[in-house]
């Protein structure tokens, strides 16, 4: 995850308080489909004006945020990735399809493990590089968290599933033998020491 924008609203508007206008100028539609976040919920930006956020329209109000400071946030993937690469097998057991906050949550979390994985702070993504490959390694955990989540539920159905995102998936081999060679790759961009390699093999050493 990347804070890529942080400012404060300073009014709403809408039926749903859905329309927030920003204090500062905004390029049209530079966040559209990215997330809007305030103390730790996020929200789906549906389109964006040179003054004014649209959230996407929700099923009940959102709370008013006048006043109060928010950012935007970007992952490796979008919700919008997300739903188009999975929209034919999201929960393919009983018709349960993740929420739009579902999936964001669990893409600041996807984010958090990929970001652990290669040794990079939660808050500064430089991976230019690598950007393809790590999205398709985050869509690859959405994935296989709602079908987990949802065969948790074919399970445990009714009210007494505990929660739709009950079990955390973890990297397959094939992820970690990527990751590993990106962060190998980022180790080698930022060395400024010179590289000291094996003089019988010829590996290169890690110091």
């Amino acid at each position: 995850m990347t804070v890529t924008r942080t400012d404060v609203v300073v009014s709403t508007a809408g039926t749903e308080n859905q329309q927030l206008t920003m204090t500062t100028a905004m390029v049209v539609n530079a966040y559209k489909d990215l997330m809007l976040r305030h103390q730790g919920v996020n929200y789906k930006i549906d389109s964006n004006s040179s003054s004014v956020i649209t959230l996407e329209t929700p099923a009940v109000g959102y709370t008013d945020l006048a006043t109060e400071t928010v950012q935007i946030i970007t992952n490796y993937a979008t919700i919008k990735q997300c739903e188009s690469r999975l929209r034919v097998t999201l929960d393919v057991h009983s018709g349960r399809k993740a929420t739009t906050q579902e999936i964001g949550e669990y893409l600041d979390e996807a984010d958090g493990y990929i970001n652990e994985e290669i040794g990079l702070s939660d808050e500064t993504i430089n991976t230019v590089h690598f950007k393809t490959t790590l999205r398709k390694i985050e869509i690859d955990l959405v994935a296989m968290f709602v079908q987990q989540g949802s065969l948790f539920l074919k399970v445990n159905p009714g009210a007494n599933a505990v929660s739709y995102w009950q079990t955390t998936p973890d990297f397959t081999n094939k992820h970690l033998r990527t990751l590993r060679r990106i962060k190998l790759k980022i180790r080698r961009r930022n060395r400024r020491t010179a590289y000291i390699y094996d003089k019988t093999t010829g590996d290169e050493i890690l110091i």
